[in-house]
């Protein structure tokens, strides 16, 4: 299964001059980027991986409490928050694709709100059409 793994590797994400704390498009810039990867119809999943000490601050970016603890359908999808206690964002992002199957995994960064999902479509086509998928 492929998935999308959103990385949100904190660095201040709930200071006022973070760039995840600002709007685009009248959302917050996490808000945007996850959209844009649920508009992917190749990936089954998106993830969004955070470090432990960061899953309080969310909620500073336009986040509910709710949508952290608890996973929410969004276009046909699941978008869960993973966390991780492990000072390696990589070691964090595998745990969150072993935890949900995922044998291949497109990392986006939590604050690339103009990723589009076109962009995140024609990749992993190419990716199955190339056979990089097969060993």
């Amino acid at each position: 299964m492929i998935g999308i793994i959103i990385q949100w590797v904190g660095l201040g994400c709930n200071e006022p001059n973070s760039l995840n704390y600002h709007r685009f498009n009248g959302k917050a810039v996490i808000e945007t980027t996850i959209d844009n990867c649920l508009k992917s119809v190749q990936a089954q999943k998106v993830i969004v991986s955070l470090p432990a000490s960061e899953r309080k601050n969310i909620n500073g970016v336009g986040y509910q409490k709710s949508l952290i603890d608890t996973n929410r359908a969004a276009m046909g999808k699941t978008v869960c928050f993973e966390t991780y206690d492990s000072k390696d964002t990589v070691e964090g992002l595998y745990q969150a694709a072993l935890v949900h199957g995922l044998s291949h995994v497109v990392r986006v960064y939590a604050n690339c709100p103009l990723i589009p999902s076109w962009l995140l479509n024609d990749m992993i086509k190419h990716y199955y059409l190339i056979g990089a998928n097969t060993p």
